[in-house]
């Protein structure tokens, strides 16, 4: 140590310690996209698929669906993809009884017995049950020819005072 202390001692006189650098300020971007999923629109406007029209909120947009012996649909959605309308159209020509066709798609919806209602001037069964925890969903079915209408109306529960009224309006 002896032989350089002169050294060290040069360093230790010569030594600034480093200031802190001033804080970064962070760069403020207001995220207007993620500022939650955008209601229902009151305004309807109208939308027409493989034998029928809807009313939908003016803010949904259709996407063409086709599963299994389907003869094609639709399907309705805003800015929440859990709360959505659905319509798939199948065929009935071999099935158009609609009590027949609503007993032996019971269990599929819920379990319980449909009610009796109308779908567009058409006599319908509707059944009102909860696909998972947390959804709703209203579905009915109508025979108009030889077609078999299903009308899928799926709300997130927690929205539901938001997005149950414009789903039953169309």
């Amino acid at each position: 140590y002896d032989a350089y202390k002169s050294t060290f001692n040069d360093i230790m006189q010569s030594f600034v310690p480093a200031t802190a650098p001033e804080p970064r300020k962070a760069n403020v971007v207001i995220d207007t996209a993620n500022a939650g999923p955008e209601p229902p629109s009151a305004t309807m406007m109208n939308a027409s698929g493989n034998g029928y029209t809807i009313s939908i909120p003016d803010n949904f947009r259709g996407n063409g669906v086709k599963s299994g012996n389907s003869m094609g649909g639709t399907e309705y959605l805003g800015s929440r993809k859990d709360c959505t309308i659905l319509i798939d159209v199948l065929d009935a020509s071999k099935q158009s009884k609609l009590d027949k066709i609503a007993a032996d798609n019971k269990a599929g919806f819920g379990g319980g017995n449909p009610s009796m209602t109308q779908l567009g001037g058409v006599k319908a069964a509707m059944f009102s049950y909860s696909p998972a925890a947390g959804i709703g969903r209203k579905v009915y079915l109508a025979v108009k020819g030889d077609k078999l209408y299903r009308v899928f109306l799926t709300w997130n529960k927690a929205e539901e005072a938001t997005w149950l009224a414009p789903l039953e309006k169309s």
